[in-house]
């Protein structure tokens, strides 16, 4: 697993974004425009992982080890 601080800070960044976009699309189910911007950042988010060498699933305790915060 590759990490640094560059993926890191992409992939708070992203899952930021996606956050807020899945709240918003929240509140308007029904727009089309809301739903391909979340799609679009959850696939930055595994976009960002896959970078990381985030393949498969990870517990955030080996998570936080590997990252040592």
């Amino acid at each position: 697993m590759k990490l640094t601080n560059e993926l890191i800070g992409k992939l708070i960044f992203a899952s930021s974004q996606l956050r807020y976009f899945e709240t918003e699309s929240m509140t308007e189910p029904n727009n089309m425009q809301l739903h391909d911007i979340v799609v679009k950042w959850q696939m930055k988010v595994d976009e960002v992982l896959l970078d990381m060498g985030l393949k498969e699933h990870i517990g955030l305790k080996e998570l936080i080890e590997i990252i040592n915060l």
